[in-house]
């Protein structure tokens, strides 16, 4: 097949793939017998085990180190696709983890029902091995699923070549801070597990902002959050020690955000034109009786995970 057979475009048979831009000059995507055609300067990108290549030449080259050695902490502590997930067996090695992904997902999927119409377009950032947009597509809303992990065991190509399309998700490579989607078009993003890994929160939130619809929202899960700068940075400080002690290196400290604190990130979603509402925090009483466990515990204040809910208001 010569290339200019291969970058003739077919017609559209996913909703996604309408809104797909190019990653270089963000002008429109369009199908491809192998992948998808930037029409605006006919660049290519290929679609890999189902998956949309569309991070960005020289971003890839930023993050791969850092995704690398994120993968190899993920496999070395027993994190894999499964298609049980985020139910595990008796025993695993990271139960606890995983029950308690479970409560919070539950938690969104409560929201979800409760608060958005049936069949939302939505977009989950941090995808992983997608455990959470097969959850969602199974209940008949139109996912797509972006992250830079393309690990066969814990990363987006997890789910093989044809196991996305058959679940109704499109799984896309693309980094969190320049998305490459559409204005307007989803109706929930979802950064569930995944704010704390983007370099740059701001650009996140920006991002998320401009791909929604007027009345979406964000939703962020499983994002380390404190009252209080100091007990983050200890947590840091314990995580570089143990990564150092196991690896003889740490990522940089300005490589990712790592934790927020909860006044911190209440003021960037509302400065950014979002009414927030945050599920799950303790009342006062039962937080300042937590912290006395666990300041004799642990020495610190450990991270709460409540889940925030950001609706974006109208321009």
């Amino acid at each position: 097949m010569d290339l200019e057979t291969e970058l003739q475009p077919r017609s559209v048979q996913n909703p996604w793939v309408a809104s797909l831009c190019c990653p270089e000059c963000a002008g429109p995507l369009s199908e491809s017998r192998a992948g998808l055609v930037c029409s605006r300067d006919q660049a290519f990108f290929a679609t890999v085990s189902g998956v949309h290549r569309l991070l960005g030449h020289e971003r890839y080259a930023e993050l791969a180190a850092a995704t690398a050695f994120h993968c190899r902490v993920r496999a070395d502590e027993g994190f894999k696709h499964s298609a049980e997930l985020p139910r595990v067996p008796r025993g695993h090695a990271q139960a606890r983890i995983w029950r308690q992904r479970a409560r919070h997902f539950n938690r969104f999927l409560d929201w979800l029902a409760r608060e958005r119409p049936p069949a939302q377009a939505i977009v989950d950032v941090g995808a992983g091995c997608c455990w959470a947009a097969r959850h969602l597509a199974e209940r008949g809303h139109l996912v797509a699923a972006l992250d830079i992990n393309l690990d066969p065991v814990d990363g987006l190509t997890a789910l093989g070549e044809e196991g996305g399309r058959e679940m109704g998700i499109e799984r896309i490579e693309a980094d969190m801070e320049f998305l490459p989607l559409a204005a307007g078009c989803a109706d929930v993003v979802l950064l569930n597990g995944a704010l704390h890994y983007a370099r740059c929160p701001q650009n996140v939130i920006a991002e998320a902002r401009r791909i929604l619809k007027p009345s979406g929202s964000i939703v962020i899960l499983d994002s380390p959050i404190y009252r209080r700068s100091a007990d983050g940075e200890s947590m840091v400080k314990k995580k570089r020690r143990e990564f150092l002690g196991r690896y003889g290196y740490a990522p940089c400290r300005d490589a990712a955000a790592e934790y927020f604190i909860l006044a911190e990130l209440t003021r960037l979603l509302e400065r950014s034109g979002f009414a927030v509402r945050l599920v799950g925090w303790p009342s006062r009483i039962r937080e300042m009786g937590r912290d006395i466990i666990e300041i004799f515990r642990h020495g610190r204040r450990t991270a709460r995970f409540p889940m925030i809910t950001a609706k974006r208001r109208s321009a």
